[in-house]
């Protein structure tokens, strides 16, 4: 079992928060997990993103809220995290 659960989810999409909430509330897989934090990821438009970077502004804001996850997970001392975006569907047809 993973030691934290996080779902991201941009500030600009309440109907997306909504929706996770209501995943994780209605799934006995997601809702066991005692700590289940909400991470809201800088917004792409206040990102210095890289001339580098190869893709959409986007997708480095996506990449940021993972590794910031990942890094908060490593100072809190964890072994693992289990990382879900907010248009996750647990139950694929």
């Amino acid at each position: 079992m993973f030691e934290r659960l996080v779902w991201i989810n941009l500030d600009k999409y309440p109907d997306r928060k909504q929706h996770m909430e209501e995943t994780i509330r209605s799934s006995p897989f997601l809702s066991a997990w005692h700590e289940i934090i909400r991470h809201a990821p800088t917004p792409p438009h206040q990102l210095l993103t890289p001339r580098s970077f190869p893709v959409h502004a986007g997708h480095y804001s996506c990449l940021r809220a993972h590794l910031t996850v990942i890094e908060q997970a490593y100072v809190d001392g964890l072994q693992n995290v289990l990382i879900l975006e907010d248009d996750i569907d647990p139950e694929p047809e």
